[in-house]
């Protein structure tokens, strides 16, 4: 399985589910993560993380004046600003979901009352661009993109939020399978991922400066924490 860690969540306890193999501890021993990402490495051997993908605020800048933005994860919170994310169920919404309702718990119903979830990521970048929206949340490569079209991106003091693509195997699984892993842990594709905004889990493969935001990486509370905090997310009642 090649996937965002968020569709874990349904499993409950991902290590007492018996699901999975440990050939991605295997893997790991043979292609370390590197030093930025190490916190990353699953001490259970489920889990290898190939790369990760940065959750980024982008805004209207016709719309809002730098010097309004506390540049924060806060600013969300700003009644004056309507903010739009892509459909609930989608990856990217479920991991920025589950970090603000578990690090802003007062003020998450409210949000969860103002906020929309409509749409895909490209959909939402031209919502925002629009003008529609004040206030979008899509991966970095898409902001990135979009940027010089009326939107900028606003860096949380915090750090990005964290949506960490992983691969796993299942219980009984063949061995030669880590050649899959190979190729996605591959130069050329590691470098292909680096130039899309990703975090690359080779090391050696040029990382975006962005990471100097990395107050997720430094506050990671493991893989269980986090699969926890999406599972109380997708059970809120919502709207």
């Amino acid at each position: 399985m090649i996937t965002h860690v968020p569709e874990f969540a349904s499993l409950g306890n991902r290590v007492e589910s018996g699901l999975f193999s440990d050939i991605a501890g295997q893997f790991a021993s043979e292609h370390p993560v590197r030093e930025e990402l190490h916190m990353l490495t699953d001490p259970h051997g489920l889990f290898y993380p190939l790369f990760v993908v940065p959750m980024v605020m982008f805004y209207n800048t016709k719309k809002i004046k730098e010097n309004e933005l506390k540049h924060s994860w806060s600013d969300l919170f700003n009644e004056k600003f309507k903010v739009i994310l892509p459909n609930r169920d989608k990856p990217l919404s479920r991991a920025v979901g589950a970090y603000l309702k578990h690090e802003f718990p007062d003020k998450f119903p409210e949000f969860e009352e103002r906020a929309v979830y409509e749409g895909s990521p490209p959909s939402v970048i031209k919502s925002v661009i629009s003008g529609e929206y004040d206030i979008g949340i899509t991966n970095f490569s898409f902001a990135m993109m979009a940027e010089g079209r009326g939107i900028a991106i606003n860096p949380p003091k915090e750090g990005f939020i964290l949506l960490p693509q992983v691969i796993a195997w299942k219980k009984g699984a063949d061995e030669k399978l880590k050649v899959i892993a190979d190729l996605l842990m591959h130069e050329d594709m590691q470098n292909y991922l680096s130039k899309q905004g990703c975090w690359p889990a080779l090391s050696g493969i040029p990382i975006h400066d962005m990471i100097a935001y990395n107050g997720r990486l430094e506050n990671w509370q493991g893989w269980e924490s986090y699969i926890e905090e999406v599972s109380e997310f997708d059970q809120y009642p919502g709207k």
